[in-house]
């Protein structure tokens, strides 16, 4: 069972053609979330150095 926007439709039902754009849809949908996924993995990076930076910028001038 293959649900598009609420929707459901059964594999064997469909066209050769339906199925060759589920695919599509699929493989593009999971590049997205990877994409996602690596996103929100470079902004706690970004955070992270963010607060490096404050930690340098707050040191006295001897410690620097």
């Amino acid at each position: 069972m293959i649900t598009i926007d609420g929707k459901e439709y059964t594999k064997e039902k469909m066209s050769d053609d339906q199925v060759k754009l589920f695919g599509i849809i699929s493989n593009l949908s999971a590049e997205k979330n990877v994409h996602i996924n690596q996103a929100e993995q470079k902004e706690i990076l970004i955070q992270h150095y963010i607060t490096k930076f404050k930690e340098a910028t707050d040191k006295p001038e001897k410690e620097k």
